[in-house]
C-alpha cells in the first residue's frame, strides 16, 4: 500500500519501546492503535476489537494473530481478517515500516 495525498508516515515509537508482552498502545490523531510484535514482524492495528470496542491491549498474541480478552475473537495481524468470532468485521490495519530502530505508521490527516 502506497500512502496517498491525505496520508503521511509518522514515527510512533522505537522497537525498544515495545515491552516483552509484544504490544504497545499509542494514541494517533484521536485513534488508539496497537503496535504488535508478531511472528512475521511488526504490525500496527486498531487497538479496539470490532465486536464490542474492547481494548486489545491485554489480548494474547500467538504467531500473527491477536485474541480479544473479552469474548475471544481472533484477528489476523497481517490482514485484519477475523479468524474466529464472535467479531464479524475485520480489524483496521495500518501501513507501517521499520527504519533502523524506529517504527513509522501511515496516518490520515486533514479531512476524511
Amino acid at each position: 500500500m502506497t500512502p496517498t495525498a491525505n496520508t503521511e508516515m509518522v514515527e510512533i515509537c522505537s522497537i525498544g519501546e515495545i515491552p516483552a508482552s509484544g504490544k504497545l498502545c499509542r494514541d494517533i490523531n484521536g485513534h488508539k492503535i496497537l503496535i504488535v510484535r508478531g511472528e512475521s514482524g511488526i504490525h500496527v492495528v486498531s487497538a479496539l476489537c470490532t465486536h464490542e470496542s474492547f481494548e486489545l491491549t491485554d489480548g494474547s498474541v500467538v504467531d500473527d494473530t491477536i485474541e480479544c480478552p473479552l469474548h475471544g475473537a481472533v484477528f489476523n495481524l497481517v490482514t485484519g481478517e477475523v479468524e474466529f468470532g464472535p467479531a464479524e468485521v475485520p480489524l483496521k490495519i495500518f501501513e507501517n515500516r521499520v527504519e533502523g530502530e524506529s517504527i513509522f505508521v501511515s496516518i490520515l490527516y486533514g479531512g476524511a
